[in-house]
């Protein structure tokens, strides 16, 4: 990889790791945190949607949080599968935005910024029609696709690259950083249990081993985003 990228990356790698340590850093990165979130949400539905599920609907909540709410066909593995798929899909998909949006020479199927970027903006629109039911979720939503495709198609498209890159960085430090919560938290402020707590509500292991293990696959995957590129 070259070293002008190199140090580009351990840069914004960097810089996304300092302002997560400071609350006025996390405020400036709440849009990337709405991201993250609705990553996340997204995956649940895919999860229960490819495994039979209905009735979809998304909501989040202007602390950051989200919920999916769904039916499914009874089945330990079903929903086990659906729980689990929240925070190792945000990281997934973190990891993916950043090695497609790198053109590191070494992965062939490096897609452009701007296809990037407005494949994004359908897939945010999508959710928009098809489940997001809460306002302060559809609103924060409208104005993340309304921004990224301002960037796609303004005179900063130039900067799209750097954006899509720290935007995965984001996305799968804010999916890590959001399961090590589990450790602290049984259940969310809202009385609905953690996909932690649904885990072993399920499999009758502690809900710190789901934590842990997912928390060991996102970090295997991060490891292994930096060792491909």
């Amino acid at each position: 990889m070259p070293s002008e990228l190199t140090h580009q990356l351990e840069f914004l790698f960097a810089l996304s790791l300092i302002l997560s340590f400071f609350s006025w850093g996390r405020r400036l990165l709440f849009p990337f945190q709405i991201f993250t979130t609705w990553v996340h949400e997204c995956c649940h539905a895919m999860a229960a949607l490819l495994l039979g599920g209905s009735s979809i609907r998304i909501t989040i909540a202007p602390d950051g949080g989200g919920l999916t709410h769904f039916k499914i066909p009874s089945g330990r593995l079903r929903h086990g599968i659906v729980a689990s798929a929240g925070y190792v899909g945000a990281s997934l998909i973190g990891c993916l935005i950043f090695i497609v949006s790198v053109d590191a020479g070494r992965f062939r199927y490096a897609v452009s910024p701007h296809t990037l970027m407005i494949s994004l903006c359908v897939c945010l629109g999508l959710t928009l029609l098809f489940w997001l039911r809460n306002g302060f979720g559809f609103i924060s939503i409208l104005v993340l696709t309304a921004a990224l495709a301002g960037l796609s198609f303004s005179e900063y498209e130039r900067y799209s690259k750097v954006v899509l890159i720290f935007l995965g960085i984001q996305t799968a430090l804010n999916a890590l950083f959001d399961i090590r919560i589990l450790f602290s938290f049984g259940k969310t402020t809202g009385g609905v249990a953690s996909d932690a707590h649904t885990l072993q509500k399920l499999f009758y292991l502690p809900y710190w081993f789901w934590a842990f293990l997912w928390m060991g696959l996102s970090l295997g995957m991060m490891y292994w985003t930096f060792r491909f590129i």
